[in-house]
């Protein structure tokens, strides 16, 4: 997910810190090619990367992970 944005006045990305909901389950089927539709695109969220600055290459980036249940 695009995070950051150019900002033409400052020469230079910045982050986008709006609020960001998800959903646990995510289904990729309307987006697939008709061919592989009898396949199922449906998609659990194992993992959230979470990125903590305000610059693009400068910060500390960390992880959430679903455990094995």
């Amino acid at each position: 997910m695009k995070r950051y944005k150019y900002n033409i006045n400052k020469g230079g990305f910045e982050k986008i810190n709006d609020s960001f909901e998800f959903f646990d389950t995510l289904d990729m089927s309307q987006w697939v090619i008709e061919s592989e539709r009898f396949k199922s695109h449906k998609y659990k969220l194992f993992a959230v990367l979470v990125h903590r600055g305000e610059l693009i290459h400068h910060g500390h980036y960390y992880c959430f992970i679903r455990t094995s249940n």
